[in-house]
């Protein structure tokens, strides 16, 4: 099964992410090109056009759906305000990442949205987790959307 991001999506994402057809240093120091790509960049890369920055947005967000599906095995049933939260947490941190959130990966999947906002922002010793110190703000929404199912009224689109 595919993905095709809503227009809520696609705003929040180009929102979110930087953007630039030039290749930069994200907060990481990483090279990242068009929104938010790093995997498979190099400094030394040549600019890329607004048309390949869409497309690769597009492929991301399809591995970030098909990473996610692998997670959540009930992601499909779940409402689209839920599911493209927990895919901009795939985008951002990766797969690999996000398995190591494991008290947050059983909340999702037991539909325990509260407990899922809890353990995204802070660990089982209450720290705050390196997604929340990474992307600060972003983790905040994402987990207020988790929990609550519904977009903050400044970003609906």
């Amino acid at each position: 099964m595919s993905y095709a991001p809503n227009t809520q999506m696609v705003a929040d994402m180009k929102r979110r992410e930087g953007y630039s057809l030039k290749v930069y240093a994200d907060s990481k120091g990483l090279p990242t090109i068009g929104y938010g790509r790093h995997h498979g960049v190099n400094f030394c890369d040549p600019d890329i056009t607004a048309a390949t920055a869409d497309a690769w947005l597009d492929d991301d967000l399809q591995q970030a759906f098909q990473d996610a599906r692998t997670l959540f095995p009930l992601l499909d049933t779940f409402d689209v305000v839920r599911r493209d939260a927990l895919l901009d947490v795939l985008f951002n941190m990766g797969i690999n990442t996000v398995e190591q959130f494991q008290p947050f990966i059983t909340a999702v999947n037991n539909q325990d949205w509260s407990g899922a906002h809890l353990h995204l922002l802070t660990n089982t010793h209450l720290h705050l987790t390196p997604y929340v110190v990474q992307v600060g703000v972003r983790a905040v929404d994402n987990a207020g959307r988790i929990a609550s199912g519904r977009i903050p009224k400044e970003f609906i689109v």
